[in-house]
């Protein structure tokens, strides 16, 4: 499925995911561009290359007129969930390390790409969240970071899903999420 918007086209050209049916983990989802924008969600629910899920969605309806036409969706922990509250209480931390060897990957691949934080209050459902951001951060470096909207009221850059639809894409300070 091809979804169209006025500068970008939800087209991936690549998912890395392992397991059963879909993939039990997504450790990126890749469509290439001129102006790359690195999304940081919680954790991977149903897009594909073939499918766009709601969050997807979103995402791209906030980057519209933003110049950005290529895209890396990139999540806090890989498992596919579309339920947040189960997630597991304990990471894999050999599947969070593989998610970093990517992310470093796709870092050095895409040197200048805009990162956007898009996760919500969902971080602080499990404490391993917390730390895989720092861990994101470390890897990917000083880039310009990005936020949709103001913050929540908990201090969170916004889920896609949950930002009212005239909201748009702002600087985000990161030094609170660093290690």
């Amino acid at each position: 499925m091809i979804r169209d918007m006025e500068n970008i086209k939800y087209a991936p050209t690549h998912c890395e995911s392992t397991g059963k049916a879909q993939g039990e983990y997504r450790y990126y989802l890749e469509q290439i561009g001129d102006k790359m924008l690195f999304i940081i969600g919680l954790n991977p629910s149903t897009a594909n290359e073939d499918t766009c899920d709601r969050t997807m969605g979103r995402v791209l309806s906030f980057v519209q007129n933003t110049g950005y036409n290529g895209f890396v969706m990139l999540n806090l922990y890989p498992q596919r969930q579309t339920d947040k509250y189960a997630l597991p209480k304990e990471q894999d931390e050999a599947i969070h390390q593989k998610s970093l060897q990517y992310i470093r990957e796709l870092g050095e691949k895409y040197p200048t790409a805009d990162i956007l934080l898009a996760f919500g209050n969902g971080i602080t459902l499990r404490s391993y969240l917390k730390k895989n951001l720092g861990d994101i951060i470390e890897v990917l470096g000083e880039r310009k970071y990005l936020q949709i909207g103001t913050l929540t009221a908990k201090g969170y850059p916004r889920h896609p899903l949950y930002a009212v639809n005239n909201c748009s894409l702002v600087s985000c300070n990161i030094e609170k999420f660093k290690k």
